[in-house]
């Protein structure tokens, strides 16, 4: 019997248990259309779709674009009205309540999507239900044999190593092993596991083919957010992604299952011998994102190819951005970035002034010579060497040094702005230098040096003199040229901007926030061995000094001795000598 009521102001059938005031939306990131590119093979081609608990509209309107029924079920009543408004013209139906409040459809939904947090799927006069709770009821809303899509949290993933988030719960099973025995407990088969990352959804074989490449990716899918953390987790998601971790430390897991009671094939990923991963471009607004399917190639490098056919250039500004490049061969190689800060961590002074020139050389390698205008700083015109519209865009992270030498990890960016080759060198180090003093990295300069003196060192190494005018335009140009893809609150170059203004004011502040606590304990462990160190130099020198004074007083006490006096009477007549005879010979040389 179906016990829902039409909430007819805003076509939102009520379930009960329903919550009547706030909101569940928390700003965070989740799985969009995008994610179909390696789960869209599981699902039917027709049918209702029961989708629960908090989802990217655009997850909703593809599987709807798709010929699905889809059926949205939120808890908290003005997300409910307000997704009803969003997604009227796709034809969601969405439904209010606690999940434990639906009635059964039919024989069961074709499919079930729930990539939640189980308590959010539950109103609050719903008793306390167990991880496998949830998962039995899930399983038994779906037809026999229909696919079950789940997200896991992982309770030992990167953001629980580096953030500090809630302990997580603890009726998860820790672990895919365990994850896997509880499914089948709840009458599921489990086909496909995906690690997922925040913007990233990786099968488990592309992670454990993945190299240095891919790694990257992983990494700059893992930039910490505004929310404070333990540490960077960008480096150690590439640490475990080359040590072939990059699964079991993943976040969570999206996990495919099915209905036991049904004899059909467990659904699987893509059905392809060539293991995916696909991106979603997190970290640029929407007009810019370009979701991108990556594969692996028959010769062991890697493909990629944006997922959506419109593959037109998009404009804004003096930005451009060409999806149609990022079809083809992904470069091989280890961001210039990577390697630099590797350098420094070694006190490799040598490699890291090879590694700053060749990036120079690289910029200047088909560059023009032509007028430009500052229009970032100024007005100021000048003439010399501009840099290619494509490399005025990349910094260091998107330079991958491989074996043809320097290449752009992402091709599709670009400016019409004529940029001096200087000013585009300048910047990437500023930006380089300000993410190893952030992240607390080793380096072999002195601790508590701003990235402004850091990146004239830097560049001296490559002949380039910098003058504080050049400090303050590459760093006007960094923001001009982020305008346009930067997030609301400015972006990375917008308070690097607002930092070197506080450096000018008092020079005693040049180090940058830490990112995390744990690069905080390490900057403040270099500041007390190098405090140590001039307390060490300050002793010595004391010492010293006291040495000396020593000295001069037993000079002193000699001088006014007895024995003193006698013997330079009796010397005084030969000191005299010795002076008129040395005032006599310059004279006659003269």
């Amino acid at each position: 019997m179906d016990t829902t009521i039409e909430d007819t102001a805003d076509a939102v059938r009520l379930l009960g248990g329903e919550v009547l005031a706030g909101s569940d939306a928390d700003g965070a990131d989740r799985y969009g259309g995008w994610l179909l590119a390696l789960v869209g093979a599981a699902l039917p081609d027709r049918g209702r779709v029961l989708v629960a608990g908090r989802h990217d509209d655009s997850l909703l309107t593809a599987l709807a674009d798709r010929g699905l029924a889809v059926d949205l079920v939120l808890r908290n009543l003005p997300d409910a009205r307000a997704a009803r408004t969003r997604l009227a013209a796709s034809g969601v139906r969405v439904l209010c309540g606690g999940l434990d409040r639906l009635p059964p459809d039919g024989s069961g939904y074709a499919a079930v999507i729930a990539l939640d947090d189980p308590a959010a799927l539950y109103g609050p006069d719903s008793p306390p239900r167990r991880w496998a709770d949830t998962v039995a009821l899930l399983a038994a809303l779906a037809a026999p044999g229909a696919p079950a899509l789940l997200l896991v949290r992982n309770g030992l993933g990167l953001d629980r190593l580096t953030g500090v988030a809630a302990a997580s719960d603890t009726d998860v099973p820790p672990g895919l092993a365990a994850v896997r025995t509880a499914l089948a407990a709840a009458g599921l088969r489990t086909g496909s596991v995906l690690a997922a990352y925040p913007g990233l959804v990786a099968e488990e074989t592309a992670l454990a083919a993945a190299g240095d490449g891919v790694a990257s990716l992983v990494a700059a899918a893992c930039l910490p957010g505004p929310a404070p953390v333990l540490t960077d987790p960008a480096p150690l998601a590439r640490d475990a992604v080359r040590h072939g971790l990059g699964v079991a430390l993943a976040p969570a897991w999206v996990v495919l299952t099915c209905r036991a009671d049904d004899d059909r094939p467990t659904p699987t990923a893509a059905p392809t011998a060539r293991p995916g991963i696909v991106l979603a471009d997190r970290g640029v607004p929407d007009f810019w994102a370009v979701p991108q399917l990556l594969q692996r190639d028959a010769d062991g490098g890697w493909r990629r190819a944006p997922l959506s056919a419109d593959t037109a250039p998009r404009a804004l500004d003096h930005l451009t951005r060409d999806p149609s490049t990022l079809d083809g061969p992904v470069p091989a190689g280890v961001p210039l970035r990577d390697l630099l800060v590797a350098a420094a961590a070694a006190d490799d002074l040598v490699t890291a002034r090879e590694l700053v020139r060749a990036y120079r050389e690289w910029l200047l390698a088909d560059g023009t010579d032509g007028d430009w205008r500052a229009v970032w700083a100024g007005d100021e015109t000048g003439h010399g060497p501009l840099a290619a519209p494509g490399k005025a865009v990349a910094d260091l992270s998107g330079v991958l040094l491989g074996p043809d030498g320097p290449a752009l990890a992402d091709p599709s960016w670009s400016t019409t702005l004529a940029v001096p080759v200087d000013l585009v060198f300048l910047r990437a180090l500023q930006r380089f230098c300000y993410e190893l003093v952030a992240g607390g990295h080793r380096h072999p300069w002195p601790v508590g040096v701003s990235p402004d003196r850091l990146a004239v060192t830097l560049a001296a190494t490559a002949g380039v003199a910098v003058s504080a005018r050049d400090l303050a335009a590459a760093a006007a140009y960094a923001v001009h040229l982020d305008e346009p893809r930067a997030p609301a609150d400015g972006g990375d170059a917008k308070r690097y901007a607002e930092l070197r203004e506080r450096w000018s004011a008092d020079p005693g502040h040049g180090t940058v926030p830490p990112t995390g606590y744990a690069e905080a304990v390490r900057l403040v462990g270099s500041l007390t061995a190098e405090l140590a160190d001039a307390r060490a130099q300050i002793r010595w020198l004391d010492d010293s000094v006291a040495e000396r004074d020593r000295r001069l007083g037993e000079l002193g006490t000699l001088r006014r001795s007895v024995t003193y006096r006698i013997g330079y009477l009796f010397t005084f007549p030969f000191h005299i000598g010795i002076r008129l005879l040395r005032r006599e010979m310059r004279r006659l040389r003269s």
